[in-house]
């Protein structure tokens, strides 16, 4: 029951997935699934069992000549779906890409804030000032999920973000989704926490896993492409493969106001068909002026930066030790 040839993208989240996940797929020998993220792995055994005919059909790949690939940036923390993989997978490639932990949690939050408070409503300072430094760093994920819990009492988050629906709801799934933990993608600093989960992938995966870091890939695409395609078992044909020029820039309200209007707007399925209709009449220009002067690029500050950077010493310790490249990328 196991596949061969299978890719794995298991994260971080807000790290490059989805680019270094669109520049593979170009590659003739690694087929684009109809799903990028199928988080099929951190479901439990009944469920994988029961609908492995779905994913199987999801990967797209009938023969075994070419490469299926699954990039669910969750399966780094989940003990299920190292178990799972190890299971259902022969000889699995996995490629983590990890970046500057801080600038990670940072984009990380606005890509949540960007819905205009509908998911995340917390301030940035919110979700690091939940505890004393010295508490945080010698017990990060207990306060952590208690700073969550009161997040949730104070309906600033969405409690049970992966509910029992959502693989129906985003991909269509004919199955209920029964993940580890529903909230984890308000983890901020336990999805930057990389040591830990990377640690029993590589014990789990000996000489199995690649890790990219995601500042070097950016800085010099070429060579890291090669060293992944390497990895891989695959031809790196530079003449056909480049890296993916899409940008993905998270941008979010300039005030409160907007925020409610921005709101309102998603909220709102007429106000998003009339707006569809006046671009189709001329009116995009007008729309583009207005998406500027409503939103705004979101800046790290050096004072968030220093603080949070306490709270994760050990984990840019253990980096820089291990790969000094992280050194050269890893600062305000």
């Amino acid at each position: 029951m196991k596949i061969e040839n299978h890719i794995l993208i298991i994260g971080a989240m807000k790290s490059g997935t989805t680019n270094l996940f669109k520049t593979l797929i170009e590659h003739d020998k690694i087929i684009e699934p109809k799903i990028k993220e199928p988080h099929f792995f951190s479901l439990d055994e009944k469920i994988i069992e029961e609908n492995w005919g779905w994913y199987l059909k999801n990967l797209n790949n009938p023969t075994k000549l070419n490469y299926s690939i699954d990039a669910t940036i969750h399966y780094l923390n989940s003990k299920r779906a190292i178990e799972n993989i190890n299971k259902y997978v022969k000889n699995p490639k996995i490629l983590v890409i990890i970046r500057d932990p801080i600038k990670r949690i940072f984009s990380h939050y606005n890509h949540l804030r960007k819905e205009g408070g509908v998911i995340e409503n917390r301030d940035f300072k919110e979700i690091y000032k939940f505890a004393s430094k010295e508490l945080a760093f010698k017990n990060l994920k207990d306060t952590e999920n208690r700073n969550l819990l009161n997040a949730i009492r104070s309906k600033k988050i969405i409690e049970n973000y992966y509910n029992k629906s959502y693989l129906r709801d985003y991909c269509g799934a004919p199955f209920d989704s029964n993940f580890e933990d529903q909230n984890r993608i308000f983890k901020y600093f336990q999805n930057s926490s990389y040591k830990k989960y990377i640690q029993a992938y590589e014990k789990k995966f000996p000489q199995k896993i690649k890790i990219i870091i995601f500042e070097e890939w950016i800085h010099d695409s070429g060579k890291v492409m090669g060293e992944i395609f390497n990895f891989i078992g695959l031809k790196n044909e530079k003449k056909r493969i480049k890296q993916s020029s899409q940008k993905y820039e998270t941008l979010i309200p300039q005030n409160k106001v907007y925020n409610k209007l921005w709101s309102f707007y998603l909220n709102n399925h007429f106000s998003q068909k009339i707006v569809v209709m006046l671009k189709k009449i001329g009116l995009q220009i007008f729309f583009d002026k207005l998406r500027k002067i409503i939103f705004k690029k979101p800046k790290l500050s050096k004072e968030d930066y220093i603080i949070m950077k306490e709270i994760l010493f050990d984990e840019y310790t253990y980096w820089f030790q291990r790969e000094p490249i992280t050194k050269k990328h890893w600062f305000f």
